[in-house]
C-alpha cells in the first residue's frame, strides 16, 4: 500500500486501485477520478481560465470514469492506479504549499477539506477557510457557488459578508444571472437551470446590484431591462419587496409608472410575473407614494397606474383618504383619461370604486368642493375635454345631480357649454 504524507494532518494512501484521503489519521475522502485534456488546436480558448472549476465545466472529459449500470464510478484504465495515485499527491501537496488556494481543486474537494482541516484545528486552514468562500461566492462561476450554497457553506459567513461579497467586483455574480435571465432562450437548459436555481438561493443577498440595476434601466427608459429585474425579484421575500419599494433613492413606485408611461408597452406581452409583484406592492401601504403622482395631475400617469393595479389591494379606507385628499387632481385627471379610455379589464373594479368615493364625497361635502368644481370645469372646457365633461357632469350622473341639486346656476352654464356626444 503506497502512502505519501503532504503534512501533519494530511495523508494520501492508495488503497488497492483507488486513492483516500485521511486526516489525522482517519479516512476521510476518496480522491474522485478527474483528469481533463486540452486539445491542442482550442488551446487560446482556455487561456482565462481562472480555476480546475472553470476547467472541469469547459474541458474535454472523456478520459473521466464512466458509471456503470448500478451507476458507480468505473476505474479508466488508461493511467496505472500508481501514476494516478502520485498525481493526487503531487495536486495536495501543491494545495497546501499554496496555502489551500481552492484553485487549485474541484470546489467539492477543496472545501470539504478546508472544512475538516478546520474543525481539526488546522491554524492554516481556519485562516483561509472564511476567505476562500468569500473568494469563490465573489466570482462569476455559477457551479462552485451552486455546490457551496447547497452543501451550507454560506452558513460559516454573516449576512453581512454574504452580502459584501455577493456584492463585490461591480456586482459580478448578478450580472452574469442578469445576463443570463437576458439570454435564457438561447442557453442551454441545464445551465439555465443552475442559474435560476443559484440566483433563487441568493436573490436576498442582492439587493444592492438589484437597486443599482433598476436605477439604470430608469434612468434610461429601459423598460425590457426593466421588466427582467422585476422577474429577478420573483424570489425575494415580502420584507425585501417592500424595502426596495419604499427606498427614497429608488423613488419606485414613481419610476414604475414613468417606465410604463414613457414606453408603448403591450400589457399582454408583460410578464405576468411583473403583474403579481405589482399586486403585491399595493399592500407596502404606497400611499403617500401614490398620493404625489396624482398631485402632479398627469392624466397619463394615473391611468398607468391605474391600468398597472397599484389601486387594486389598497384597503378601502385609505383608498378613501387618497381619494379625498386628491379630489380636484383626480377628477380631472379621469376626466381627461375618459377623452380615450381604454382601461384594462382587470382593474376597472378600480376605477369605479374611485369614482364611487370621488361622487360619495361631492355629494356630502358640495360646500367644500364647489369651487374645485368650476376650476376642473374651467380647465376641462380648455382643454377640450367634452366627452370626459359629459360622462362626469351631466345630469345622468350623480355628479352632474349633486351639482343640479346645489347650485343650478352653474349646472345650467354645464349644459350650454356642450351637447351630448
Amino acid at each position: 500500500m503506497e502512502e505519501f504524507r503532504v503534512n501533519d494532518y494530511i495523508m494520501l494512501k492508495l488503497e488497492g486501485q483507488e486513492t483516500f484521503v485521511y486526516i489525522q489519521e482517519v479516512k476521510f475522502i476518496q480522491c474522485k477520478y478527474l483528469l481533463l485534456t486540452i486539445p491542442e488546436a482550442n488551446i487560446n480558448y482556455f487561456a482565462e481560465i481562472k480555476s480546475i472549476d472553470e476547467a472541469a465545466d469547459l474541458l474535454d472529459k472523456s478520459l473521466e470514469p464512466e458509471p456503470d449500470s448500478q451507476h458507480q464510478l468505473q476505474r479508466n484504465d488508461t493511467i496505472p492506479p500508481e501514476v494516478e495515485f502520485w498525481g493526487h499527491c503531487s495536486n495536495l501537496q501543491a494545495w497546501t504549499e499554496m496555502n489551500y488556494d481552492t484553485r487549485l481543486l474541484h470546489s467539492n474537494i477543496a472545501f470539504p477539506l478546508l472544512k475538516k482541516l478546520t474543525d481539526v484545528g488546522d491554524p492554516k486552514a481556519k485562516k483561509v477557510f472564511k476567505d476562500e468562500i468569500g473568494k469563490k461566492i465573489s466570482g462569476t462561476h455559477i457551479s462552485p457557488i451552486l455546490f457551496l450554497v447547497a452543501e451550507g457553506y454560506l452558513d460559516y459567513l454573516t449576512e453581512e459578508e454574504i452580502i459584501s461579497c455577493l456584492s463585490s467586483n461591480d456586482f459580478s455574480l448578478f450580472k452574469s444571472a442578469y445576463n443570463a435571465y437576458r439570454n435564457s432562450g438561447s442557453l442551454d437548459f441545464e445551465d439555465f437551470s443552475k442559474v435560476d436555481e443559484l440566483h433563487h438561493m441568493l436573490a436576498k443577498y442582492m439587493i444592492r446590484p438589484l437597486e443599482d440595476m433598476l436605477i439604470k434601466a430608469f434612468k434610461q427608459n429601459n423598460f425590457k431591462g426593466f421588466e427582467l429585474l422585476m422577474r429577478m425579484m420573483g424570489p425575494l421575500e415580502d420584507s425585501d419587496l417592500c424595502y426596495i419599494v419604499k427606498n427614497r433613492k429608488l423613488k419606485f413606485i414613481k419610476n414604475l409608472v414613468n417606465i410604463f408611461v414613457n414606453n408603448e408597452v403591450d400589457f399582454f406581452e408583460v410578464s405576468y410575473r411583473v403583474f403579481e409583484l405589482i399586486d403585491k406592492f399595493s399592500s407596502f401601504k404606497i400611499e403617500n407614494q401614490l398620493y404625489k403622482i396624482i398631485q402632479e395631475e398627469n392624466p397619463k400617469a394615473i391611468e398607468t397606474a391605474i391600468d398597472i393595479g397599484l389601486f387594486q389591494n389598497i384597503e378601502y379606507k385609505k383608498l378613501e383618504e387618497i381619494v379625498i385628499n386628491s379630489f380636484e387632481p383626480l377628477l380631472f385627471s379621469l376626466i381627461a383619461i375618459d377623452e380615450s379610455s381604454d382601461y384594462q379589464d382587470g382593474y376597472l373594479f378600480s376605477v369605479e370604486k374611485i369614482k364611487e368615493i370621488l361622487f360619495d364625497y361631492a355629494s356630502e361635502n358640495y360646500s367644500l368642493v364647489s369651487s374645485q368644481l368650476k376650476r376642473i370645469f374651467t380647465k376641462s372646457i380648455k382643454n377640450n375635454y367634452l366627452r370626459g365633461l359629459y360622462y362626469f357632469f351631466d345630469s345622468e350622473s350623480p355628479l352632474g345631480n349633486t351639482i343640479k341639486e346645489n347650485d343650478y346656476d352653474f349646472f345650467i352654464t354645464i349644459q350650454r357649454s356642450q351637447s351630448p356626444l
